[in-house]
């Protein structure tokens, strides 16, 4: 495994679908990093969900290193966001199952290395 930073992975260019979800009550975006296996997230807007999929990226990156996974490089090199339209409803869950799994994941992550800062919790100051 190479030694580059969480930040390097990071500001990596890896492409992001974008698809607009609508059910009765609330529309929202839910978004992936497709060449990070299980990098998904979602938010109100396109702008949250966005916010939200580069937190994600950074914990999928961090756990990635702890545990000594290669991380993808990508196979563009410049920023992609494509919107794919809308989830079916068994994708939105699928999804869904997905976030909860890797924010568990980064749970008992984050209480392991307690005493370590993280470029994720600088984002957040």
């Amino acid at each position: 495994m190479s030694n580059k930073t969480v930040e390097y992975y990071v500001n990596l260019p890896h492409k992001i679908t974008l698809k607009k979800w609508t059910d009765e009550e609330e529309s929202y975006y839910v978004v992936q990093i497709p060449e990070l296996p299980g990098c998904m997230s979602d938010g109100e807007t396109i702008k949250e969900a966005l916010k939200n999929i580069i937190d994600a990226k950074t914990g999928w990156i961090e756990a990635c290193i702890d545990i000594g996974r290669e991380i993808p490089i990508p196979q563009n090199s410049i920023p992609i966001i494509e919107n794919l339209g809308e989830y079916t409803e068994e994708e939105i869950e699928d999804g869904r199952k997905a976030c909860i799994e890797l924010k568990n994941i980064m749970s008992r992550f984050y209480e392991k290395h307690k005493d370590v800062t993280f470029l994720s919790d600088k984002r957040k100051k």
